[in-house]
């Protein structure tokens, strides 16, 4: 069960509403991709469990792709070679093709930063770096790891990001499931974007943060605002230096192949309550024996 069952978050609606920021599908090198929504950790368990299923074959691009967005600076960039595409197709009274084909990020602008596909990402890349050491004679480009589909926002998607993100994740096979982690650094994130989309000093309540994503995800449930506002304040309580320590743990523990790196919500681990900064903190299933 994710967080947008148990929130009462429409899919459908988050992502119909994240169409209205999309540009373009097109093809680009996997390694002009970095962070950009970082809702939740790329972690090794996850990572590994993507490169076990393309060992040796790659990216279906046909099945699988990214959803990034291109930095203000570059929009009418890319929307001039959007239009330039369009405009051969028009010529002959043909629908344009939903690719506008190879992007050479690099010529074009410094990066493109992921909403939804970090897992992937990171693990192409590092599948990428192995398969260039390994065949330093073969042009980069034969590499089954390198070029990856992205579809292409507008940066004006930010202030949604967080909620598009996780809307997107939800909606498709899971090939990494959900921790009780990824509740607050996703949480974390939609504080971030509300506290840059709200007037410097105003007054601002849990409960306010709480129903900025429920209005992204058309959630109308007047109880639901308990259970956001309850995570926004444990969100905003772990910030920082908690959340680095956490995710380190649990990197080192699945790293090390153990049970400990369990962070669950569906089971009844044991409960670990520790002094922390300041902050009481309660988690269920760091440290798991």
């Amino acid at each position: 069960m994710s967080l947008l069952h148990n929130a009462e978050w429409k899919i459908p609606h988050i992502l119909k509403v994240g169409e209205g920021h999309s540009i373009c599908f097109a093809f680009m090198d996997v390694t002009e991709l970095v962070a950009g929504s970082s809702i939740r950790r790329a972690g090794v368990k996850g990572r590994r469990a993507w490169a076990a299923q393309w060992d040796g074959v790659g990216f279906d691009c046909d099945e699988n792709f990214m959803r990034v967005y291109v930095s203000e600076a570059n929009v009418e960039v890319l929307k001039t070679l959007v239009n330039a595409h369009n405009e051969k197709y028009a010529q002959h009274d043909l629908t344009p093709d939903e690719n506008i084909g190879y992007l050479d990020v690099k010529s074009l602008f410094e990066k493109m930063f992921v909403i939804d596909g970090m897992h992937r990402t990171v693990t192409l890349q590092e599948a990428q770096k192995v398969w260039s050491s390994g065949n330093p004679d073969t042009p980069h480009t034969e590499s089954p790891y390198l070029r990856v589909r992205v579809q292409i926002y507008n940066p004006s998607v930010c202030f949604m990001m967080a909620v598009l993100a996780k809307a997107s994740n939800d909606s498709k096979q899971v090939h990494v499931s959900e921790d009780g982690l990824e509740r607050i650094t996703l949480t974390q994130k939609v504080v971030e974007s509300f506290r840059a989309n709200v007037e410097e000093g105003a007054k601002v309540s849990e409960t306010m943060i709480a129903k900025y994503p429920m209005e992204q995800a058309g959630c109308k449930k007047d109880t639901a605002v308990k259970y956001h506002a309850q995570l926004v304040g444990m969100a905003i309580a772990l910030e920082g230096p908690v959340t680095e320590w956490l995710s380190a743990t649990i990197d080192a523990y699945e790293e090390a192949e153990t049970q400990q790196a369990e962070v669950t919500y569906m089971t009844q681990p044991r409960k670990l309550t520790w002094w922390c900064g300041g902050v009481v903190v309660w988690w269920c299933g760091v440290f798991q024996s």
